[in-house]
This record gives C-alpha cells, structure tokens and sequence, in this order.
C-alpha cells in the first residue's frame, strides 16, 4: 500500500481507551443538557458547540 504512504511496520497510535470512554460520557451528558435547553429547536447548539470543544480539549489534549 505504498500510494496510501502507510508502512506495516510502523506501530499506530490511538487514543487511550479511558480518555475516549470518559470523552463519550461528557459529550452524552452535554446532549442532554444541550436537548433540555434547547425548546423547539431540539438541540441547543451553541451550548452544544461550546460543551463539545471545551470538553474535546479539556479531555483528549491532556
């Protein structure tokens, strides 16, 4: 697969299993928070929108 620039040898990095678990939560917990304000538009976005970039980072970058 030498056009994809991926060498088998190489070891891939993911991201640990407990930051994506503990990052899943806080997002369904920013859903229903986003949903319960939200009123006829479903969804709150900017609560949404600013939830999920605060926690993405908070979570996933340290």
């Amino acid at each position: 697969m030498a056009f994809l620039n991926y060498n088998k040898d190489e070891k891939l990095e993911f991201n640990y299993k407990r930051a994506c678990g503990l990052w899943l939560l806080v997002v369904a917990v920013i859903i229903s928070v986003a949903t319960l304000t939200g009123g006829k538009q479903i969804i709150n976005m900017p609560v949404f929108s600013i939830g999920y970039v605060i926690s993405f980072f908070s979570i996933n970058m340290n």
